[in-house]
């Protein structure tokens, strides 16, 4: 309880010593004024990486809940049918890009 009255007679005491103009505006009108760099968008790859940790991590979180639902013997014999038809969504992705690529050279 000490610890938490500390905090706030801190926090009040900062608030007390900061001049206050009642005319200021509550947001800054451009971003240049409050001292933000620009920001151009995320890059490529950081795209293809936050998607492919989202998606592997909501697949390893419902990795438990396949194994309660289904049992041991059936839940491996699920995980590893998936691995093969993960597998073969991935051949299939790159015979169609060596396709398109030895259409695009012609």
């Amino acid at each position: 309880m000490p610890a938490k009255m500390t905090i706030e007679i801190c926090f009040e005491e900062e608030i007390e010593n900061k001049p206050v103009d009642e005319n200021a505006p509550l947001l800054p009108k451009r971003q240049e004024d409050v001292g933000f760099e620009e920001f151009n968008g995320a890059s490529f790859t950081g795209v293809v990486f936050n998607l492919s940790t989202t998606i592997v991590g909501a697949g390893i979180m419902a990795l438990p809940a396949i194994m309660k639902v289904l049992g041991l013997v059936l839940g491996v014999a699920l995980i590893i049918f998936m691995a093969f038809l993960t597998e073969a969504s991935i051949e299939m992705l790159l015979r169609g890009v060596r396709v398109a690529r030895d259409d695009g050279n012609n």
